[in-house]
């Protein structure tokens, strides 16, 4: 049938079969899960969840379908190898002319692939390679041979023509015979879609019979005539021995035959299921111009059966010899046409004749027919061929066409002749409301037009450029009369469309194929509410006297109804200006007379202008409102106020300045320092009636801080109407600057119970002083100030040694720490004193002497230090090994306490640097009160000589190889020792040792007579030279001695 059936069942699910006379029972099926009104359901719009449920449903019959195949059909502009190469898989098979690839993809991965492919924006659809099977009824043959032939009016028809070999019919089958004397003069060089070879022989036997039947060779004195028996046969191989094929091998015999000169298509085979692919090669068949005839099925049902049931297919049912529907024949209301299929005589494929049945027979009866008047009319085309065979037929059952015979038994002879009706159909616009239109999504904009005769109905919506945006009705059936198409404002996918001015175009055609003229309009989509703009005032100080006016100005996007109205500073209304008043795009203007509703004039003050525009599909623009001032006096500054005050400036603080503005005015606030000179100028600006504020940073116009001191702030204002407000001024502190204490000293002693520690220390500022006593371990002794305000200058801080209960504290280590917090809140750097309390005779602590041997030279000194715990009179004295004196370095000299230390050059009373040795220093000291310390000792080791080495034995000679030097010595001291062995020439030839460790006394190492190549040297005289390092770093003289290698 030309053009779209009825809503059928069009699964996703596919499988293919082939109806025929055969003696197997029934055919393949596979049962679609779901019936849809699409070709191809859209998969890729489904959740993760439902696409894998579907998509298991599709490949839950592994038995349907060859494993490890997918057919895709991918979009323009990209490939079936790209496609592939992005989901590792391969091309096994191409059709460029549907865009379609057979894919070999991992079996094991097969579901997750087809997902793959749906969500691919690349791929059009995706489906398996169903399996097609050959199958038909039997009949014992009883009846004449080729009863079909009179019964459709063959022979009157043959009296017209015979035809001739320009027609050229495809039979896409099992393929044919080709030796077949009935056949193989007829035969064109055909195509195994299987194979992709041009080997088309019949190994099944259904191809040669259906090829017979429509046209079989025709007075040639032997075997049968087909219908169209001078018509040439393009035999197209796309089932195999046991009658399976595949979609894809199927969709590729259709293209091949459309490319390759077919006029006429048979396609005795079909199933229940709905496959794109092959609809796909159908319709670039039809749009070739050929005429496609397919078996209507043999399960005796009325379920649609396809690619019988689908577009641009003559679909045939099976009658028998009483013209009654053959018993196996599928009817219903996709069926077209009906023609002879019980008992076919015709071609098999072992070079003889035999009898066949089913709807395979059928429709190569119409086919033949469909070539032998095509062939006689070649004008017509295959639009109006397909409308002259049902047109022309015998009716069998319901006038008209029914769900039984379809338009009925095919006629060959009244076709040869019937009427082709030429006329356009008729079609009228009647009208499109709403228009301009405001898609929400939910309504519609109608097109309502008239069609003079049943027909297929098209209507798009083309953009501004022409382009598609959607197809409303796509080659609908409607019935004669008044007619609607809605258009819901989306485009094809679903989208609501942009604003803008849309064409619609209605074209119509009727059974015959005749296209009305088509019809076009626009239809203004409207989703933007009116654009109000450039909304003013002037004047905006107005000073109504009764006869003059303020004019309000606004500019339109488009045309819309406008309400203008006047409100005071309470909201309500005091004059509507104009009511939903029709105005053009474009500048537009109102005026006012500064009047009340009442007629007089309002009162001074404030008030707003306010404008609401809705354009003609009833959307509001965003309302517009400005302000208009009546002003009679003079502005007031009232409530000033500043804070904080002092201001702690950081840059990133603020002093805010508050005040009161009794109308509209331009407000000036600026700083002045103590000189009068502007430092900063804050705010100059017109500013709205109320209370308003303005922030100071502490900055000057420059960005800098400004320094401490009180600086003035004056605020002025002047009103439209050039009316001066007496200037309000104030003054504001800043400070910048952190406290800072000044301590008299950084320790300080006491005495608990008979003295006190007394501390005085400077304030840079006013602030308030927090101090107090902390022990050793950091706890809280006495609090002595806490945040107690202070004047700045020096203050004096006396601790009495007792802590916070009362009682004098233990001796020890203490710290007294002061803090200060200005006015604003900064905070002064802490200061720390150390207060030593101290009850007994005074103590040594951290006594030292460093460095330690001490090397002596008469520059260098050695430092002994110590830690004294309280003032006391001091005495150091040295003393060597045998207690005598050696030298006095302090000698009863007062000294504070605390860390101390003094210096010794080595050298004793007389000035001469005494001998190595250990020295013990002794340190005495003996407080106020006259008590004495316990004596501190340490010792001092000195070293004013460098080390000797003395060789202890010379080696006279050796042979390397066969014995060693031994080389030994006597050190004064313990040191470190190199020994090298140099060669006559006084190159180094190995060293021996290097800073290496020896203890005074007998030394000794080894030359094995080798060099630092590890190589024995060649005989001679060689030079070891030996020098030590003791631990201060003195340095020996170095001792040099022969030895002699044989």
């Amino acid at each position: 049938m030309q053009g779209s059936r009825g809503t059928t069942s069009k699964g996703w699910k596919l499988a293919l079969a082939i109806g025929a006379g055969f003696a197997i029972t029934g055919w393949f099926t596979v049962t679609p899960a779901h019936a849809e009104d699409s070709k191809f359901i859209e998969m890729n719009t489904l959740s993760e969840q439902q696409l894998s449920a579907r998509v298991a449903e599709v490949l839950a019959d592994p038995t349907t379908f060859t494993a490890g195949d997918l057919i895709v059909k991918y979009k323009p502009g990209t490939d079936a190898t790209q496609i592939a190469n992005k989901h590792a898989a391969s091309v096994s098979k191409k059709n460029a002319n549907l865009r379609l690839g057979k894919l070999k993809v991992n079996n094991a991965a097969l579901k997750q692939t087809y997902m793959d492919l749906v969500r691919d924006p690349e791929v059009e659809y995706v489906q398996p390679n169903y399996k097609y099977s050959l199958s038909a009824t039997s009949n014992d043959p009883n009846y004449s041979a080729q009863w079909s032939l009179p019964r459709m009016h063959v022979p009157e028809a043959w009296g017209y023509s015979k035809g001739d070999s320009s027609m050229v019919i495809a039979v896409v089958d099992s393929g044919v015979r080709t030796d077949h004397p009935d056949l193989a003069a007829s035969l064109l060089p055909g195509i195994n879609t299987i194979t992709n070879d041009s080997n088309v022989n019949d190994d099944n036997g259904h191809g040669t019979h259906v090829s017979g039947i429509a046209a079989g060779i025709i007075d040639n004195g032997v075997g049968i005539s087909g219908v169209a028996g001078k018509a040439k046969i393009l035999p197209i191989k796309a089932m195999n021995a046991s009658g399976q094929g595949y979609d894809i091998d199927i969709a590729e015999g259709i293209t091949w035959a459309a490319d390759h000169g077919a006029k006429v298509i048979n396609l005795s085979l079909g199933s229940p299921s709905f496959s794109q692919t092959t609809q796909d090669a159908i319709n670039y068949a039809w749009s070739k111009g050929i005429l496609i005839v397919a078996a209507a099925g043999n399960s005796n049902s009325a379920a649609a059966f396809y690619p019988a049931a689908g577009d641009h297919v003559l679909s045939v049912m099976a009658t028998d010899e009483n013209n009654a529907r053959a018993s196996f024949s599928n009817y219903g209301t996709t069926v077209d046409i009906a023609a002879p299929g019980t008992s076919i005589y015709a071609t098999t494929y072992d070079g003889g004749y035999g009898y066949k049945q089913g709807t395979s027979m059928a429709s190569p009866n119409v086919a033949g027919v469909a070539a032998l008047v095509w062939n006689y009319r070649p004008t017509l085309t295959n639009a109006q061929l397909e409308k002259v065979l049902e047109s022309s037929t015998i009716d069998l059952g319901a006038a008209g066409k029914d769900t039984t015979f379809g338009y009925g038994l095919i006629n060959a002879y009244t076709a040869m002749t019937a009427v082709v009706d030429t006329t356009p159909i008729g079609l009228t616009v009647t009208g499109v409301t709403p228009n301009p239109f405001n898609p929400l999504g939910t309504n519609t904009s109608t097109i309502s037009y008239s069609i003079a005769e049943p027909g297929n109905v098209t209507l798009k919506i083309l953009d501004s450029n022409n382009n598609v945006v959607k197809t409303v009705l796509n080659n609908v059936a409607v019935t004669t009369g008044t007619k609607t198409g809605a258009w819901d404002g989306k485009n094809s996918a679903g989208q609501i469309v942009a604003e803008g001015v849309y064409s619609y175009v209605l074209s119509a055609t009727d059974a015959w194929g005749n296209n009305s003229t088509p019809l076009t309009g626009t239809i203004k989509v409207d989703r933007t509410a009116p654009v109000l703009s450039a909304a003013s005032i002037t004047p905006s100080v107005f000073v109504p006297t009764g006869s003059n006016t303020a004019a309000i100005n606004y500019t339109l996007s488009e045309n819309a109804k406008v309400t203008v109205g006047i409100y005071n500073s309470s909201n309500a209304l005091v004059k509507a200006i104009t009511t939903n008043a029709q105005q053009n795009a474009g500048a537009n203007s109102v005026l006012w007379d500064g009047k009340t509703a009442a007629g007089v004039i309002a009162n001074d003050g404030n008030y707003t202008y306010k404008i609401t525009v809705t354009d003609y599909v009833n959307l509001s623009g965003v309302a517009a409102s400005g302000a208009i001032s009546i002003d009679r006096f003079k502005p007031e500054l009232t409530k000033v106020t500043d804070t904080p005050d002092p201001f702690k400036v950081t840059g990133l603080t603020n002093s805010t300045i508050s005040y009161t503005l009794s109308e509209d005015a331009n407000v000036s606030v600026k700083i002045y320092n103590s000189t009068g000179s502007v430092v900063r100028t804050l705010q100059n600006a017109l500013l709205p009636y109320g209370v308003k504020s303005v922030v100071w940073n502490g900055k000057n116009d420059a960005g800098a801080l400004v320094d401490d001191g009180t600086y003035t702030y004056k605020i002025n204002a002047t009103d439209r109407n050039n009316n001066v407000a007496p200037e309000v001024t104030g003054t504001i502190t800043t400070d910048k600057t952190l406290p800072v204490i000044t301590s008299s000293t950084t320790t300080l002693p006491i005495a608990p119970g008979t003295g006190t520690a007394t501390l005085s220390y400077t304030l840079s500022e006013n602030a308030k002083v927090t101090s107090g006593i902390y022990n050793s371990a950091g706890a809280l002794v006495k609090a002595l100030d806490s945040n107690i305000a202070k004047t700045a200058g020096t203050i004096a801080l006396t601790w009495d040694g007792k802590n916070t209960a009362g009682v004098f504290v233990p001796d020890g280590v203490y710290t007294l720490k002061i803090n200060a917090v200005d006015a604003v809140g900064w905070t002064a750097t802490p200061v720390s004193v150390t207060i030593t309390a101290e009850t007994g005779a005074a103590k040594f602590t951290a006594v030292t002497a460093t460095p330690n041997p001490f090397k002596v030279t008469g520059t260098a000194n050695a430092t002994i230090a110590y830690t004294l715990s309280e003032n006391a009179t001091l005495t150091l004295k040295l003393y060597d090994a045998n207690g005598t004196l050696v030298r006095t370095l302090v000698n009863a000299v007062a000294t504070t306490f605390g860390p101390k230390s003094v210096l010794w050059n080595g050298k004793n009373d007389a000035g001469a640097l005494v001998a190595d040795g250990v020295y013990t220093y002794k340190l005495n000291a003996t407080d106020s009160a006259g008590n004495v310390s316990s004596e501190a000792t340490g010792t001092i080791t000195t070293d004013k000589t460098a080390p000797t080495v003395t060789p202890s034995g010379t080696p006279v000679t050796f042979k390397p190889g066969t014995s060693t030097a031994s080389i030994a010595y006597t050190l004064s001291e313990s040191a470190k020792v190199t020994i090298a062995v140099y060669n006559s020439a006084g190159a180094l030839v190995k060293t021996l040792a290097t800073n290496i460790a020896n203890l005074a006394g007998s030394n000794s190492v080894v030359w094995d007579g080798k060099n630092a190549s590890n190589l024995f040297v060649a005989a001679g005289t060689y030079t070891v030279k030996i020098t030590a390092t003791d631990a201060l770093g003195w340095i020996s003289t170095p001792v040099s001695f022969t030895i002699t290698a044989q």
